[in-house]
């Protein structure tokens, strides 16, 4: 067991290279912990005593970790993984709760690393966490804010109704205005009214959804720029004597930090959609879609095909880029064939165009069909793909804004085709109204 006499070798190795490291861990808005084999407290960076509140956290060195005024359930899931961490040498990432000194509940998003000898022997665990608590409260808003959103859809799906009968109401007062030359510009105010409160409803709940995407990502985005230069540091100082193992446990840990950061512009992307220029152009689609291929670095082993022009459709050029860049992109990442083919093109219907994006790939079960639309749904585990779970919904939304249809058609192993429409009226209405 490691005491406080032991406690000084271990936090001087961490705080080598002059008084650098000992500087950027003080001031780092991340807690880092080192905990001893004996699971004891050897050291605890200013960002930590400060969130518990701790006024001595040298009385709790060479004491047992977590600490007692932890909940029994975060203490028991603490202890837990860090005896997998000691007898596997595996990196873990835990989501857990913890109180403050003086009660208050907090949320901790935790990374536990073993750190070895120069003889390859495991030494500490080093524990890096970072304060979630603002982020847990603003998803409880957020799901307050997706409740009234959806009250709102109900309140729409109610406007159609009013309009239905609204519009019935034009007929008879057409019919009446005909004979009396009355009533006709009455039910037109009533129509128009109704359309710009309920707009005005609508305006209102879509900017407040804006404005919670952006605290959430201005929130979030310090402590991961923390956490990714903590670990920029720890390899440049250490490089010399980290093994193999600790140099993959410190790439799994920027991984991780990677996906976080694609996540939250993923959510502030996927609310700012309807703040885009609506502004119609004729866009060539064929040119979009060479522009957007270009934009990957398209492996050797992956035969991309555009397989006849394209048409030339008014519509806002950053929706086009956006839909097409999702949907090449699950194609690539979702390939698992030596040989991988992806085909774009598109059908002339009665009602529309129809664009499809076509592979050869995994392919997608049909009762998953509707959740791959859904925002963060994914069908593989994030240990087993990068996906976010936004980019379908992203061009789901989109497609929906030109009142079309996006579908997917799928068997596992044969791959998947994807389907999106823009209806010709839909696009007739919108030139009509420029």
């Amino acid at each position: 067991m490691l005491d406080k006499v032991e406690q000084k070798p271990i936090e001087s190795r961490l705080m080598s290279s002059e008084n650098r490291g000992h500087d950027w861990l003080e001031n780092s808005p991340v807690c880092t912990k080192i905990i001893d084999l004996d699971f004891n407290l050897q050291y605890m960076s200013h960002a930590g005593i400060e969130g518990l509140k701790i006024d001595d956290v040298t009385e709790c060195y060479g004491k047992p970790y977590p600490f007692h005024f932890f909940p029994d359930s975060s203490k028991k899931t603490m202890i837990e993984n860090l005896e997998k961490v000691k007898k596997t040498g595996e990196t873990i990432n835990a989501e857990a709760t913890a109180f403050d000194v003086e009660g208050n509940e907090l949320w901790f998003d935790s990374t536990l690393t073993p750190v070895y000898t120069n003889d390859g022997i495991m030494d500490y665990i080093l524990v890096v966490s970072v304060d979630t608590t603002k982020r847990k409260q603003a998803e409880v808003r957020l799901k307050l804010k997706n409740k009234e959103i959806a009250e709102q859809n109900k309140k729409y799906g109610e406007l159609n109704v009013d309009l239905q009968h609204a519009n019935a109401e034009l007929i008879k007062a057409k019919e009446k205005a005909e004979e009396s030359g009355k009533g006709l510009k009455e039910a037109h105010s009533l129509l128009e009214r109704r359309v710009k409160e309920r707009t005005i409803d609508l305006k209102k709940a879509n900017q407040e959804l804006r404005e919670l995407a952006y605290t959430l990502s201005h929130d979030l985005k310090s402590p991961l720029r923390g956490i990714s230069t903590l670990s920029d540091w720890l390899y440049s100082d250490n490089k010399s004597s980290l093994n193999k193992q600790s140099v993959e446990n410190l790439e799994l840990l920027k991984s991780r930090v990677t996906m976080l950061f694609s996540l939250i512009e993923g959510i502030f992307n996927y609310s700012k959609i309807e703040e885009v220029s609506t502004e119609f152009e004729d866009i060539d689609m064929n040119t979009i879609a060479i522009d957007v291929v270009n934009m990957f670095d398209i492996p050797d082993s992956m035969n991309l095909i555009i397989e006849k022009d394209l048409p030339v459709i008014p519509a806002v050029r950053i929706h086009m880029i956006q839909v097409l860049q999702n949907l090449i992109s699950n194609a690539i990442k979702y390939n698992d064939k030596e040989q991988g083919i992806i085909q774009i093109g598109c059908n002339e219907l009665s009602q529309g165009w129809e664009f499809y994006i076509k592979d050869n790939g995994m392919g997608i079960a049909e009762k998953y069909f509707d959740r791959v639309f859904k925002i963060f749904q994914t069908l593989q585990s994030k240990k087993e793909a990068d996906s976010t779970g936004i980019g379908l919904a992203i061009a789901n939304k989109i497609v929906e804004i030109y009142n079309g249809k996006i579908r997917i058609e799928s068997k596992i192993g044969d791959g998947s085709t994807f389907y999106f429409t823009i209806p010709y009226d839909t696009i007739n209405q919108k030139e009509s109204t420029q």
